[in-house]
């Protein structure tokens, strides 16, 4: 049973009982991160956008009134919870520090008792509620984090004048660490796709945690969490971030035993593979994939799936997905014919995004938003429809690709705080109900395989 007791007035310092360290002054709400009782990260003002209007504790328009201190468990082990409520004109709003007696975490939490409009600063690289935040002052620390869509891997020295990359495309999770490779891992801990950590303009370039910046509007209700995890060594401390990020979620984690397109060599005809946009002379993609099979049977090469990329599809005039069905021109039989020719071994097959006149809206009427040139499904059955008839076919894999073009051309997905998500949990739903893995893929060239519990396993 949780212990609640409220203070007024005063400086607390919570610790945790593996060298993770806050101090919090309960009369400003400023904090203070230590690592083994040296102090790494000091804070930055709060801050939250409505109404078309910054409140924060720099100007005093957002306003800490009392904390209520309490004690509890949950998933992650039992916790001391300090929450902060601050008003921000007519509107109250809390925070929440929560620490771990047994594991190196802390999780920050924005509590929206009521909901918010007019949130949007039309920038989503920045964020529209900033908690926790840090200053970017002088330090021995050194970062590692990942940038674009091809999640390139960033490393440099931490403190002014930094060259980590953050927004929408990158800088989460953040892993910063001394000489001693004592290392903290910080990212979001729910609403991934609509949370954001970076160094925020509006912020006076301070390191910021909190809501994406062109989200329009905050329900009742809505929490976001940020969560940070220590440990010694960068790479074990990733383990024991996506182990905790893992356990709070409830997922299972997975092994190459779990898929086989993870246990098995397979060919793939994916950008830079010889047969990507190419056949043999002569051949149609039909021909051209039969004659691979039989090669590669033939030199007993154990491949056990074929994935077939962007080549065989009907696509529209921005080059996406119009009709995900092969073209007669690429497989005159049909895949089912193909496939039959090749084994039956399984395939993956690839989709990008939907146009604003695909089949599936204009033709079978499956509810979407429609901007010029693309379309968002926003209901499980469009891709229960697509991955079932491909089942037929053989598929095994359903290969999403372009995630971060789509975000970036698709207003709603941008706006919209559960938009995204559901985008996400629309496919799963779907593939759950299927038995199918699904594979997303930010652009090109780099990949994320989803199981069909959402556990990202490998990348």
């Amino acid at each position: 049973m949780s212990q609640l007791f409220v203070i007024l007035f005063w400086t607390v310092i919570v610790v945790n009982a593996q060298n993770l360290d806050i101090q919090v002054d309960l009369t400003t709400g400023s904090y203070t991160l230590l690592i083994n009782q040296q102090k790494w990260l000091s804070s930055a003002p709060y801050a939250l956008h409505f109404d078309n209007t910054w409140f924060t504790t720099s100007d005093k328009s957002l306003m800490l009134t009392s904390n209520i201190q309490s004690t509890g468990s949950d998933i992650l082990g039992s916790y001391r919870q300090s929450i902060l409520n601050w008003e921000a004109g007519q509107y109250q709003w809390q925070t929440a520090f929560k620490t771990y007696t047994s594991t190196p975490v802390i999780v920050f939490q924005q509590i929206f008792s009521a909901a918010l409009n007019g949130t949007s600063i039309g920038d989503y690289n920045d964020v529209i509620s900033a908690f926790p935040t840090f200053m970017l002052e002088a330090s021995p620390l050194h970062y590692f984090s990942y940038y674009s869509t091809s999640v390139d891997p960033q490393t440099g020295t931490w403190g002014p004048g930094t060259k980590y990359l953050s927004g929408i495309q990158g800088g989460s999770p953040l892993a910063l660490y001394d000489s001693n490779l004592n290392t903290i891992i910080i990212s979001p801990l729910d609403h991934f796709m609509s949370g954001i950590q970076t160094l925020s303009k509006n912020l006076k370039g301070n390191l910021a945690c909190g809501i994406q910046g062109k989200i329009a509007s905050i329900p009742q209700g809505h929490t976001h969490s940020t969560i940070i995890a220590l440990s010694q060594g960068v790479n074990d401390a990733f383990d024991l971030w996506g182990s905790l990020l893992l356990k709070f979620h409830g997922k299972t984690p997975k092994t190459e035993d779990d898929d086989l397109t993870l246990k098995y060599l397979g060919y793939w005809t994916d950008n830079g593979a010889f047969y990507y946009y190419n056949t043999e002379a002569g051949k149609n993609y039909e021909d051209t994939m039969v004659d691979v099979y039989n090669y590669i049977t033939s030199i007993n090469l154990p491949v056990h799936y074929y994935q077939f990329d962007s080549w065989w599809y009907y696509r529209g005039k921005t080059n996406g997905l119009v009709l995900w069905e092969p073209k007669p021109d690429i497989f005159p039989n049909g895949m089912k014919a193909v496939t039959s020719q090749m084994g039956n071994k399984p395939i993956v097959l690839h989709n990008r995004w939907f146009e604003d006149d695909t089949d599936y809206y204009t033709q079978l009427h499956y509810p979407f938003i429609i901007q010029p040139g693309f379309g968002y499904p926003l209901t499980e059955d469009t891709y229960l429809y697509l991955m079932t008839k491909a089942k037929d076919w053989g598929l095994i894999v359903y290969e999403q690709d372009w995630l971060a073009y789509q975000f970036l051309k698709i207003e709603a997905i941008q706006t919209d705080i559960h938009l995204s998500e559901n985008w996400l949990i629309n496919m799963n739903k779907a593939a759950q109900q299927l038995g199918l893995t699904i594979e997303v893929t930010l652009k090109q060239n780099r990949k994320f395989l989803i199981h069909k519990d959402l556990h990202t396993i490998s990348i």
